[in-house]
């Protein structure tokens, strides 16, 4: 669980931080380093069972996996509200336009 809630909320922070899709922005080298390393010492952590139940290498790629799979099905979510929605004025703008 906890490794999970790393995960989700590293992918969380690239879903919210643009208006179209995650990758269409690079982050800054910070941001993208920060990311890596919370993942890393997280899988350390979880898979050595430090301050949590530890879990095995296989669970943890799959649990990886999941969370990279979710965050492209959330990220074509996002696109299609803000394409329907006026969230950030007319709606259809934001998918016509690719995200620009």
């Amino acid at each position: 669980m906890f490794v999970y809630l790393i995960y989700s909320a590293q992918t969380t922070i690239y879903l919210t931080r643009v208006r179209g899709r995650f990758w269409s922005f690079a982050p800054s080298r910070y941001v993208a380093l920060a990311t890596v390393g919370n993942a890393v010492i997280a899988s350390i952590m979880g898979h050595l069972g430090i301050l949590t139940a530890a879990v095995p290498a296989i669970v943890l790629l799959g649990t990886l996996v999941t969370v990279l799979v979710a965050t492209f099905v959330l990220d074509e979510v996002k696109l299609w509200f803000f394409s329907k929605t006026a969230v950030f004025g007319e709606p259809g703008r934001i998918a016509a336009t690719g995200g620009a």
